[in-house]
């Protein structure tokens, strides 16, 4: 798992994933597709929402990550893999 990490990084398949595709495989499934979701899409690491979140973290140091990911009406998990893999990244 972690070689395939290290390639794909958060683009990573889990390994809870893994093992449901093999199992939807072996009741007969074709395709590759995932259903259809309902709700809101996953917003992206994008390089604006990068910014976005710079900008709130260096504009007010009190904010928790619950916070910005509302102000920015993003997923906290989201915003925390920008501060954790691309600002931090940049300071190093």
């Amino acid at each position: 798992m972690e070689k395939l990490q290290d390639v794909y990084g958060d683009d990573t398949m889990s390994r809870a994933w893994a093992f449901e595709w093999h199992r939807r495989f072996k009741k007969g499934m074709k395709d590759v597709e995932d259903d259809p979701k309902n709700g809101r899409p996953a917003t992206l690491r994008t390089e604006e929402n990068v910014e976005l979140v710079c900008q709130k973290v260096h504009g007010d140091h009190h904010l928790t990550v619950a916070m910005i990911a509302k102000e920015l009406d993003m997923n906290c998990e989201r915003v925390w893999t920008i501060i954790t893999k691309d600002l931090i990244s940049v300071q190093k």
